[in-house]
């Protein structure tokens, strides 16, 4: 089992591989259309976004997190 100060990471990891993985299906599909969507050229587009927005979240979410708090108590 993974110890528990890891969870926050795990969660990031969950989360950005999730979004990454509807997102990037999405878009395929949309620049692709029906006809042209192929699993393999979306989990190409899917397979790099991921390791990209785990990184990101990681400096994001902290400023993201200040910033919601400025919002939320004025």
């Amino acid at each position: 089992m993974i110890p528990a100060k890891y969870e926050i990471r795990v969660f990031q990891l969950l989360l950005t591989g999730l979004m990454t993985f509807f997102v990037s299906g999405a878009v395929t599909l949309l620049n692709l259309g029906i006809s042209g969507f192929k699993l393999s050229i979306w989990m190409n587009a899917w397979a790099p976004t991921w390791p990209i927005a785990f990184c990101v979240i990681i400096f994001a979410a902290p400023i993201a997190s200040k910033i919601a708090k400025r919002i939320v108590n004025g």
